[in-house]
């Protein structure tokens, strides 16, 4: 993984991260369209968040501690990525019926879960443009730079952040970020 000099740990910078993006922090356990958007712009591609190392039983997403969610979430941000892949109106709907159907399921856990997942939904809801945004770029293969992308091993061009360029670096280039 690349270093992040600008923070102490992972959790920091993840954190920060989130919030650039979003200008407030997820809500626990990740609503799977944030969580989503957050893969798209770490991974490459879905076969780069998905694909599992020799040395781990897990999906690269999901053994990534800088994804922020917990690990079910995750898990239904890469089903809701899946299904939102082909880039039709029908997989648009079938990836946000995805997602609100984990989060429905998560709120009605406990009786607790309901203003936090008010806030999630909410959140997700403001995200939907950008959302499908970064699926069409993931689709397309044209992703926009991002300081906070790691390489994918199948030979794409890593990232300025993989290169060892600093997040401040990455921003002073003309191209789009995340």
């Amino acid at each position: 993984m690349p270093t992040t000099p600008r923070y102490s740990s992972h959790a920091e910078s993840s954190q920060a991260w989130a919030l650039e993006l979003f200008g407030e922090s997820p809500i626990y356990p990740g609503h799977p369209v944030l969580v989503g958007i957050l893969i798209m712009d770490r991974y490459a591609s879905y076969a780069h968040a998905t694909a599992v190392a020799p040395d781990s039983p897990y999906a690269n997403a999901l053994r990534d501690g800088f994804i922020p969610g917990a690990g079910c979430a995750v898990h239904a941000a890469l089903d809701c990525l899946k299904r939102a892949l082909p880039g039709t109106a029908d997989s648009r709907t079938a990836a946000l019926a995805e997602a609100e159907r984990y989060w429905e399921n998560w709120e009605h856990q406990s009786a607790r879960n309901g203003p936090s997942a008010a806030i999630g939904r909410r959140q997700a809801e403001h995200a939907h443009e950008r959302y499908f945004e970064r699926v069409e770029a993931w689709r397309t293969g044209k992703l926009p730079l991002c300081p906070y992308r790691l390489e994918n091993p199948t030979g794409t061009t890593p990232s300025p952040r993989a290169a060892g360029a600093s997040p401040a670096d990455a921003a002073k280039k003309k191209a789009p970020t995340c």
